[in-house]
């Protein structure tokens, strides 16, 4: 999986402490990411594709391969789901 997502236009995003606030303007929701959910979605919002992050993040946090590969997909399928956030095809870019 080496997809691109792209932030939805009714999203809000802050950065509060060693949080990510996420604010859907269209439902009222809020989410809160911890700091390397947020740092991935930095990367994300920076167009950074999966592996780009995951290649990132394992030089900056000591955590396994494995286990950034489950998180970030873990994220991004979140971020599909719940509206967060859409696909960008690389054609785009």
């Amino acid at each position: 999986m080496t997809s691109r997502i792209c932030k939805s236009e009714s999203v809000l995003a802050r950065s509060v402490d060693d949080q990510t606030v996420l604010l859907d303007l269209e439902t009222g929701e809020c989410f809160v990411l911890n700091e390397l959910a947020g740092r991935m979605w930095s990367l994300l919002r920076e167009g950074a594709d999966r592996d780009a992050v995951v290649e990132r993040l394992g030089k900056e946090y000591e955590v396994d391969v494995a286990t950034l590969q489950g998180d970030v997909d873990n994220l991004i399928s979140t971020l599909l789901e719940r509206g967060l956030a859409g696909n960008d095809s690389p054609e785009a870019g």
